[in-house]
This record gives structure tokens, sequence and C-alpha cells, in this order.
């Protein structure tokens, strides 16, 4: 396809997601609902043009650019569709497409609500500003330009979490999101100063990394960018944003939003051959105590959303990890190491924006059927809702690394590089770094392992341990079934079908790390014939030896130790599950037991024992809470300041301007 037509693909994809914006204005000016097939058919079509356009410029083999103002303050708008975008493109799409179609489940859902009234129009707004501003951020050319879809993109995002903005949890967690949201924004836009002051142009093609003079603005992009991922310890505002949005909003923001930060860093550093030892340590700290910190807080989570937001946590730091490791076999000499770095870090960020976006999907599901995502309250789910279970199993199979899914894959090829930095000539340092870590990464899996059969087991397994939990079963299949269907099989494919897919970002590698290394040469294992053979095997078995076994056998009750039938309240609970691991980091997740035991006799005949497990995060009641009281106190302290009195106020002014023309004459 030739550039003149992605191009065209791109226009018409924002072209759709305007209109569709001037729309619902439209529509709220005539106070009147917009058309739901009109909204979803733009959204989808803008998706699908941006898909298609992504498509066309990896046929072309050659980067895309555009113009869309010559002047644009003190730059062009100029937009630029390149290797590296096609991949984050592409996810943008699927994800985008998967929200489509569960969106019209959740407004039937919301409008049934009594007493609360869902705002269509607005919703469709935000998603549609949401996809423009996030397309478009994908395909920023210069500083200039990203900033300002960066912010379209991070406005609509906090707007979308207060959807339902009645919810006082919702405003909180909108104005936590949009906090750190103008702390990355503040950094990138220091970082993006220093760099135009260093090398007079504002685009990112001109921006090299490499002299000590930009060690600032590398370590300002980096901090900007784990802010927006969420990386220790700007991970506090995840759990509140991924909880209170909208499922298909949620979808959105934890499987693409976060990815546009990984994509400005490799945008940036990697492809700026960034060398500061400082940065790319600091980015293996930062990374690694994500990893810890997300994976144990997610395993005694009781809300299933929030525990998918502590696990995002954890895979954003195991992507930042990689990040670093590539920039550190560069800086070593070590180019296939660095190829195995960046090609594992590209591939898991795509299949953790395709996995995670299937687990929020179910698990936005789950709360609209029960009306609640505490897992305590659930159970049972299985034969009330299959398909989800079906997708949420698959998605946990992907986010656990376990064979043959997308999530094995992109993890192996971390492994393998670390393992492979363990034996090379770099210094003992970087070895004994290498070979810690893949000691940690393992902790970490087995960590996840231990968190997704919690949430499968107490969600969808054992009886209902609620009324809420005990509602009609889903017939047939729904759009948001159909969603999390679509998703799965992409889980399936890309784990099964790797070596595919890694010679499909072949030229992303080659942009990148500046080889010509072909990606699917660096996964050899046969992970689709080995998936066949264990399918294969796994059947002859249950046919030749368990199938004639079956029809024999005999259905007996669960011996209940004389203490009659067995209700749900014998059933192990998710907090049960996840003690006696908790217990071992107690003093990191500061986790306390209540036991309250009733009863006129309490030792021999107690008549009530009730256990609750409370968990306190450490970094918010400690640091966070700290500062807002520090920031709360000298606002109250400076409104002193605030006589009344125009003079005084001209006299700032005065003292201001004299200040300003010092600097500015010193300077």
């Amino acid at each position: 396809m030739a550039p003149p037509n992605c191009i065209l693909l791109y226009g018409l994809a924002c072209l759709a997601w305007t209109i569709g914006v001037a729309f619902t204005i439209i529509a709220d000016l005539l106070k009147t609902k917009l058309s739901n097939r009109l909204a979803l058919a733009l959204t989808a079509g803008g998706a699908l043009s941006a898909g298609m356009g992504a498509i066309g410029n990896y046929q072309a083999g050659i980067p895309v650019n555009f113009t869309a103002l010559k002047h644009f303050g003190l730059t062009t708008l100029s937009f630029t569709g390149d290797n590296l975008a096609i991949p984050f493109i592409l996810l943008l799409t699927l994800v985008a497409l998967a929200s489509t179609l569960s969106t019209r489940d959740l407004i039937d859902s919301t409008h049934n609500k009594e007493g609360h009234r869902f705002q269509s129009n607005h919703y469709y707004r935000l998603i549609l500003l949401l996809l423009l501003g996030t397309l478009l951020v994908l395909l920023s050319a210069n500083a200039i330009t990203f900033l300002v879809f960066w912010e379209v993109m991070s406005v609509a995002a906090a707007s979308l979490i207060t959807s339902e903005h009645v919810r006082h949890r919702a405003q909180r967690a909108a104005l936590a999101y949009i906090t750190a949201s103008r702390l990355a924004t503040a950094l990138l836009t220091g970082a993006f100063l220093w760099m135009y002051h260093q090398s007079g142009t504002f685009d990112f093609a001109s921006w090299q990394f490499q002299s000590n003079s930009t060690f600032p603005a590398a370590l300002l992009i980096l901090l900007a960018v784990c802010i927006k991922a969420g990386i220790w310890p700007a991970h506090g505002y995840l759990p509140q944003s991924y909880a209170e949005a909208p499922g298909p909003a949620a979808a959105l923001i934890s499987g693409v939003i976060g990815k546009t930060a990984i994509y400005l860093l490799l945008r940036l550093l990697v492809l700026g051959n960034c060398q500061h030892s400082w940065v790319i340590y600091i980015a293996l700290a930062l990374g690694t105590i994500s990893c810890i910190w997300g994976i144990l807080f997610a395993l005694v989570e009781r809300d299933l959303k929030r525990l998918l937001a502590f696990s995002s946590v954890e895979n954003m730091g195991l992507i930042i990890i990689a990040i670093s490791l590539s920039m550190l076999a560069r800086k070593e000499g070590l180019p296939v190491i660095a190829a195995i770095a960046v090609t594992g870090t590209l591939f898991h960020a795509f299949n953790h924006g395709v996995f995670k976006s299937l687990l929020m999907l179910a698990a936005s599901t789950i709360d609209k059927k029960a009306h609640t995502r505490d897992l305590a309250q659930l159970g049972g789910l299985a034969k009330r809702l299959p398909w989800t279970m079906l997708a949420f199993f698959i998605g946990s199979v992907a986010i656990c690394a376990l064979p043959p899914s997308n999530g094995f894959a992109s993890k192996w090829l971390i492994y393998q590089a670390f393992f492979r930095m363990a034996i090379e000539s770099v210094p003992l340092h970087d070895r004994a770094i290498s070979l810690a870590m893949l000691g940690i990464l393992s902790f970490v899996g087995a960590l996840s392992l231990a968190c997704y059969t919690k949430a499968i087991g107490i969600a969808f397994l054992g009886r209902p341990r609620s009324k809420q939990a005990q509602f009609t079963p889903e017939t047939g299949l729904s759009g948001s079934a159909m969603a999390l269907v679509i998703l799965s099989a992409i889980c399936v494919f890309l784990g099964t079908s790797a070596g595919i897919c890694l010679r499909a970002i072949t030229p992303a590698l080659a942009e990148l790390n500046g080889s010509g290394i072909d990606a699917a040469n660096l996964f050899p294992v046969a992970v689709a014939q080995l998936s066949l053979f264990g399918l294969i095997t796994a059947s002859i078995i249950y046919l030749c030896i368990l199938g004639p076994r079956s029809t024999g056998m005999k259905t007996y009750i669960t011996w209940d130790c004389g203490y009659g039938p067995l209700s749900a309240r014998a059933e192990e609970t998710g907090s049960s599950f996840s003690h006696p691991i908790g217990r071992i980091f107690s003093q990191v997740l500061q986790l306390k037991v209540e036991t309250n035991i009733t009863g006129r006799d309490r030792r021999h005949f107690p008549e009530g024992i009730k256990v609750e497990t409370r968990m306190t995060p450490f970094i918010e009641t400690t640091v966070y809470k700290r500062f807002i009281e520090m920031v709360n106190f000298s606002s109250l302290t400076l409104t002193r300041l605030q006589t009344g009195s125009i003079h005084v106020h001209l006299l700032y002014l005065f003292l201001t301007m004299i200040v300003l023309v010092y600097l500015g004459t010193v300077l």
C-alpha cells in the first residue's frame, strides 16, 4: 500500500472520531441521546481505519510523514508513522474494537440501575477523544504535537473515570489520576525544553542521549514514564482508577494508555541510544520493586479490579526491567542481548495490552452481573458465566506466563536475555544483577500463579457466597462475550504462533536496535507443535483411559464430619488463601488480622466467630498522606498572602518582575 493511502486511512480514523465528538455535542445541545448504533459505528470504523493504516504502513516498509499545520506555535503539527508506532496502533485497534463490542452491554446494564442515569453522550464523547488523542500521540513527530495530544488523552481518561460521578470514590480516583498525569506532563515538559536547548529542535528524530549534557532530560523522561505507567512508588492511583472506570474504558486505560508511556521510553531513550548508567540502573531498580510490590498487593487484594490493577504494576515493572536491560546491553556492546531484550519489551507490551484488556472486560462482566467485585461475595460463577470463566482462565494463563500462551513467549525472551547477560564478559556486578533478576522474576512468577489461582478458584468455583452471586445465568453470546472470545483467541494465537508474530515486529526491532536480526530466530521454541502434541496426548489419555472409567463412576455426598450438609461458609475465602504468604510479608503489606469471638462462654462454646484481614498500603499511608498534609499546611499558610488589597497585589507583581529581570541578566 502506498504511503498516501496510509495517510488517508489515518486521517479517516481521526475524522470518524472527530465527527462522533461533534455529534455528541450536537445531541447534548438538542437535549437528545445519540444513537448507540451510530456512536459505536463511528468508534469501530475509526479503529478499523487506524488498523488498516498501520497494516498498510507496515507493508510500505518506509515511514509515513505528513504535516497537518505548518505553523503550530513553536513548531509544526507534524506526524510520522514508522515501524515502532505500528505495533502500538494495532494494539489500540484491537482493544478499541473489543471495547466497542462490550459497550452496548454496559450502556444497557447501566440504564437498568435504579436511581442512576448513565450519560451515554458524555461517555461516547470521552471514548472518542481518548482514541483520537492516543492515536495522535503514537503518530506525533515532535514534542509540541506530542504534549498537546498527550493532554487530550490524559484528560479524556480522567473524565471517563468519573463517568459515574455521583460516587465519591470515582471523584477521588479521577483526582488521583489527573494529579499523576499533571506531574508526568510537567516532567516531560521540562525534559523536552532541555532537549530543545541542547539540540535546537523539537523533532524527536533529532534527539540523541549519549552526551552527559542530556542526563537531566533522560532522567526526567524516565520519571514521567514511571508515573504514567504506574511504576512504584507512583502506582497508588492505578487501583483507584481501574476500579472506578466503566468496563470498556477500564480496558482501554489498562491495556493501551499505559503503553503510550512505554512507547515514549522506546522512542526517546532506546531509539536515542541513552547510555547514562544512572538512568539505566534507576529504571532497573524501580522496575524490580514494582514487580515485587505489585504482585504482593495483588495476592492479598479482595477487589477483583484492584487485583488486576496491582498486577498491572507488576507487569509494567517487568517491561521497564526489559527496557533497562536492552539499554545496558547496548552500552556494554552486546547487540544480540539488546535485541532479545527489546524484542521481549515490544512483545510483552503488546501481549499485556491484549490479556489485561481481556481480564478487565471479564471482571467488568462479573461486576455488571453480580453488582460486586468483592471476591468474598462471589463464587460458583462458572455455571452462570461460562464464557466469562473461559476468557478469564485464558487471560490468567497468559498473565502467569504459562505455555502455550502469549505471556510465556514474551517473558521467555526476557529470561533468555538475562541468562545470556549472566554468562557474558561484562562487569561482575552486571552478571550478579542478571543472576539475581532471574531469581526475582521466578519468585514473582510463582506469586502471580498463586494470585490468579485465588482469583479463579474463589470467584468461579465452589458455591455462591452471597445472594449477589446467584443471578440469572448468561444466555447466548452477547457483545461482551464476543469481545472476550476474540481477545482470548488472539492470546492463544500470539502464543502458539510466536515465531510468526515476532517476524512481524522485525522491522521495529531493526529500527530500535539498528541490527538486521530476524526476531523470529530469537524464539526457537516450537510452541505450536508442542501445543498440538500436548492436545493430542491429552485427548488420547482421556479417550483410552479416563473415558471408559467415567462410565462406571458413582456419586457420593461429601464427608461432612457429622456436622450436616456443608454450606458456602465452609468454603475457603480469598483472604484465607493468601494469608500464609501475606504473613511472611506482613511488614511490607502492613497486614493485620482481627478476630472477634462472641458468646457467653467464648472459649468452649463460641456463638459467633468473625475474622477480618486488613491491609494498609505503606506508601499511601506514610509517604503520600504526609505529603498531602504538608501541601495542605503550605496552602493554608500561603493564603495569608491573599489580603484582597490591590495595592499588595501590585507590589507582588513588581517584586516578581524585578526577580525575573535579575535572573534574565544573570542567566
